[in-house]
């Protein structure tokens, strides 16, 4: 197995070792066996090893540590150490280089963060761009709601001064039918205007509908007497 391990008697000294030449044993083996145990290679920082002895020995349980190596000019290396109760006394400790596997972590873990800022940055850009939205939106319906209410006014006037006109008996046929052109046009902008109310009333939430019977007729009538001064300045004919 690529790990070193050792095993530690009961007094807590080097009994034996995996591999002679691995590359974690820094130092001769015989300068180590015997002796009291400690992590190899050798930690950063002082790790409780006499406490993760004791745990494992009282609870039978593996012990893990991990820990870094103090850094060399090539390297930051980092190993995982797991201590494993035997029977009858003593214990079994595993070495493992995880330096791949932290630079990984690292690695994910920045990723991760990038991730997290493009997230939040996006959420923030699209937030501005909805609420820069529904700001025009506001401002388009408040717009709309304006400009027809201002559109009626007038529009009332054209409809109210031709309904006058129309109560004079003395008006002749030809003037009297250009009349009735000018009330009905004027009556189809009055329904446009309405429309573009009712627009904002849609986005609004607060339409309502007025399902009626509509005579086809005088639809076809109207829009005919609407659109043939448009046709005949094409010189079109309108059946």
């Amino acid at each position: 197995v690529p790990d070193l391990w050792f095993v530690v008697d009961a007094e807590g000294r080097y009994a034996e070792v995996s591999d002679l030449g691995h590359p974690a044993l820094d130092r001769p083996w015989g300068a180590l066996q015997g002796r009291p145990f400690m992590l190899l290679p050798p930690p950063r920082e002082p790790q409780p090893l006499h406490e993760a002895l004791q745990r494992a020995r009282d609870s039978g349980l593996v012990q893990t540590l991990e820990y870094a190596v103090a850094p060399s000019a090539e390297d930051h290396r980092a190993y995982e150490a797991r201590i494993a109760p035997m029977p009858g006394g003593g214990w079994l400790c595993l070495g493992r280089d995880i330096s791949e596997r932290r630079r990984a972590e690292e690695a994910l873990a920045r990723s991760r963060d990038e991730l997290e800022r493009l997230v939040a940055d996006r959420t923030r850009q699209l937030t501005v761009a909805r609420d820069a939205a529904e700001q025009a939106n506001r401002a388009k319906s408040e717009f709309l709601s304006r400009m027809s209410h201002e559109l009626r006014t007038p529009m009332n006037a054209v409809l109210g001064f031709a309904q006058l006109l129309g109560l004079d008996a003395d008006l002749p046929p030809r003037s009297r039918e250009f009349l009735d052109h000018i009330t009905r046009a004027g009556k189809h902008l009055l329904h446009l205007i309405n429309d573009v109310l009712d627009l904002a009333h849609v986005e609004s939430g607060r339409m309502t509908l007025s399902p009626e019977p509509l005579a086809l007729d005088d639809v076809v009538q109207e829009v005919v007497a609407l659109m043939r001064p448009l046709a005949a300045q094409h010189q079109l004919r309108i059946e």
